[in-house]
């Protein structure tokens, strides 16, 4: 029983062999042109037909087309900046300091100018973009768009 299935698998095989052979040899031979016989003139003559590109053999997009972008012209550099408004000095404000006070909690300054007096400590703002960072003895330490800046006593 054995030796008939081995032997039927050997055919079998040898069958799937030929059977192989014969498709590549049909798809790889030129297709051949129908005989059209000249003693029939009612029937037109059939003209050959040109080989199908392999464009028109591609499989439709599934998931869409790619879209190669066009490539785009480098983007100018952009214009530098502008330098930042410098800010006049701060004695040229109109700002005096009149004393300071130096008491255990902290140290605090009096400053007059032509809208009032305030009394200043480090953090503090004497105006917009000034800001106090140290009050000692030779006066108030302002750092502002210019630097560190020093306000000194007023004569």
């Amino acid at each position: 029983m054995r030796y008939f299935a081995f032997l039927a698998s050997l055919l079998a095989l040898a069958g799937i062999g030929i059977a192989g052979f014969e498709v590549q040899h049909v798809l790889q031979s030129e297709p051949v042109a129908a005989n059209v016989s000249h003693s029939n003139p009612s029937r037109p003559a059939v003209e050959p037909q040109p080989p199908r590109s392999l464009e028109s053999q591609r499989w439709p997009a599934v998931f869409g087309e790619i879209v190669v972008p066009e490539p785009q012209p480098p983007e100018p550099p952009a214009p530098p900046a502008p330098p930042p408004p410098q800010s006049p000095p701060v004695d040229a404000l109109g700002y005096v300091l009149n004393g300071t006070v130096e008491l255990d909690s902290g140290v605090w300054a009096i400053v007059s100018h032509p809208a009032g007096e305030k009394v200043l400590t480090v953090g503090d703002q004497l105006e917009e973009g000034a800001t106090v960072v140290e009050i000692d003895a030779e006066g108030l330490w302002l750092e502002t768009a210019r630097g560190r800046e020093l306000l000194g006593f007023g004569e």
